[in-house]
């Protein structure tokens, strides 16, 4: 492994430094084109280099996809199906532990998932692979109805009045949440149902959302043992 690669900014790439690397692929996502159709990596495919962007995920099956996109860019093609594979079965089998509790453990707890924090607040809906996971935990997204990601207000976020709260690692705050006017009459602030998920399983959109989705059942049957 080298280590002494240089840094590469994320949305402005140093075309000079790329080419030195003397890559055979370059592997984006649209975060890092910005999904425009000027895309700074335009240049490396004038130059023979071979460029693959893959598209944000926005469901369980676009991640098996995309998946499956590189394994085949990479030539690892049944690398890349025992992964999915992997992936569909550590899935299932959660959805069995679900199905076997027949909902008495989780119910109908409701969540509310926070992406970033106060004050421009990121959560939620209906159409992202995050809520698919909150409905396989047999728990409902308190912004299901919503679509994609948004900015809720406090106000809606009190009114809904979830039963757990998910909050990602190192973005958002325990105490900084229960100190928001209002909250403290919410049900999860006034059981302390406030519970970490590692950002990097649940808000990239790779192999690692089985660890979010077991992460997040045990934080509802945990949240479900002290009430």
């Amino acid at each position: 492994m080298q280590n002494d690669l240089p840094e590469i900014d994320f949305f402005y790439p140093d075309i000079e430094a790329i080419t030195g690397l003397k890559p055979d692929i370059i592997i984006v996502s649209e975060v890092n084109t910005g999904g425009s159709t000027d895309s700074p990596y335009q240049f490396f495919g004038r130059l023979g280099i071979k460029v693959v962007e893959i598209p944000t995920s926005s469901s369980i099956e676009e991640i098996y996809r995309d998946i499956l996109t590189i394994a085949k860019t990479l030539n690892v093609t049944e690398k890349g199906e025992e992964l999915v594979s992997g992936m569909k079965a550590a899935i299932e089998k959660t959805a069995a532990r679900v199905r076997e509790t027949n909902g008495s453990a989780t119910g109908k707890k409701t969540v509310y998932f926070e992406i970033t924090p106060a004050p421009n607040m990121v959560s939620f809906g209906r159409g992202t692979y995050l809520n698919e996971l909150i409905e396989i935990t047999g728990m409902h997204n308190i912004f299901a109805a919503e679509e994609r990601w948004f900015t809720p207000g406090a106000e809606a976020i009190i009114s809904a009045n979830p039963d757990l709260i998910f909050i990602l690692d190192g973005i958002s705050d325990n105490t900084e949440i229960k100190s928001r006017p209002g909250f403290q009459h919410i049900t999860a602030v006034k059981h302390n149902k406030i519970y970490v998920i590692d950002a990097n399983h649940a808000s990239r959109p790779s192999q690692n959302i089985v660890k979010a989705l077991e992460s997040m059942y045990e934080k509802s049957l945990q949240a479900g043992e002290t009430y």
